[in-house]
């Protein structure tokens, strides 16, 4: 099948739409408030334009390898995790505008899935756009002054492996949107994207970092709400979540759409035990899932290879017996 951009005179359009797709599989509650970033790099010594220069540097390595080797993707291993962020992410909504917007959050998200992945590309362009202005206005408004010294004690990963980290983690539900985007999308228009996107990201990294230090608000829950808790801030925050809720399901559907009304209606029902208790409760689950997952990757190639080579053997010792009787 010919890449949409090579086939259409569309090509910027249908960059851009990509682009903010990764971003806001990328992005989410805590990047949007503030709270990830601070959380990873609050204690970096570092100024923030170092900081937002490590990240997009990870993030374009980690979104390329991605794209140059896909990886052996299963919805199966990976559901569980998957829906630990589904649910972390309705309960975030439910704390910032309630449990009726988070209910609506969750069909939306059902809705733009169900239609599919051309769809969610559609409304993540209009949604992400919007969200990204709100913050970008908010942000440089709140700049000037003084840097503030962090009073956090050191990440003892330091700047470098908490981006890294950062990376690794942000990039868990690219592989398969880059999946189905290998279907319409060429390889280049994909890496021209991931670069984009790793700018982009790198740049707000660097100005939600700046605002923060300068009006001294990295100890609150929410830094970005800190600096301004208006209607229009808090919708850019619950569209960056929504966002990334279409991308969670979007990796937790299968072949029958239907399933997707009891993912949601249960994610919702266990978003009631609290934004809080779901972070400390699942999130160190997601933590022992992950290493799990990466234990018994490297045991499965370990004894694959295995046998492979003791195939590879047989294989020429019956040849070289046939030769001999042949003879």
């Amino acid at each position: 099948m010919p890449a949409k951009s090579e086939a259409s005179g569309g090509g910027v359009f249908d960059m851009i739409a990509v682009v903010l797709m990764i971003v806001s599989a990328v992005v989410g509650a805590g990047f949007a408030t503030g709270a990830e970033l601070i959380a990873f790099f609050g204690a970096s010594p570092l100024p923030p334009i170092v900081v937002a220069l490590f990240v997009g540097l990870f993030l374009f390595a980690v979104m390329a390898a991605l794209v140059y080797v896909p990886m052996k993707f299963s919805r199966k291993i990976f559901a569980p995790v998957f829906f630990i962020f589904f649910v972390a992410m309705t309960a975030g909504i439910a704390e910032l505008a309630g449990p009726v917007a988070a209910a609506v959050a969750v069909v939306i998200s059902i809705l733009i899935v169900w239609f599919g992945f051309e769809k969610m590309l559609t409304a993540n362009k209009i949604l992400m756009g919007f969200a990204l202005v709100v913050l970008l206005v908010l942000v440089v408004s709140s700049l000037g002054g003084t840097m503030a010294r962090s009073n956090l004690p050191p990440n003892v990963l330091g700047t470098a492996g908490s981006a890294l980290l950062y990376a690794g983690m942000n990039c868990c539900l690219l592989p398969a949107i880059f999946a189905e985007a290998r279907r319409t999308y060429s390889r280049k228009d994909l890496l021209l994207s991931v670069f984009v996107s790793a700018v982009v990201i790198s740049f707000f990294v660097f100005i939600i970092m700046t605002a923060i230090n300068v009006n001294n608000v990295g100890s609150a829950v929410m830094p970005i709400l800190a600096l301004s808790n208006n209607f229009v801030v808090k919708l850019a925050v619950f569209i960056c979540i929504l966002t990334s809720m279409f991308a969670t399901l979007f990796n937790l559907q299968t072949k029958k759409k239907r399933n997707l009304v009891s993912i949601g209606a249960f994610g919702y029902a266990l978003s009631f035990l609290g934004f809080t208790k779901v972070i400390s409760f699942f999130y160190p689950i997601v933590g022992v899932v992950m290493i799990g997952v990466v234990i018994f990757s490297l045991m499965l190639a370990f004894f694959r290879g295995l046998r492979g080579n003791c195939g590879n053997s047989a294989c020429q010792h019956t040849r070289g017996h046939q030769g001999q009787k042949g003879l």
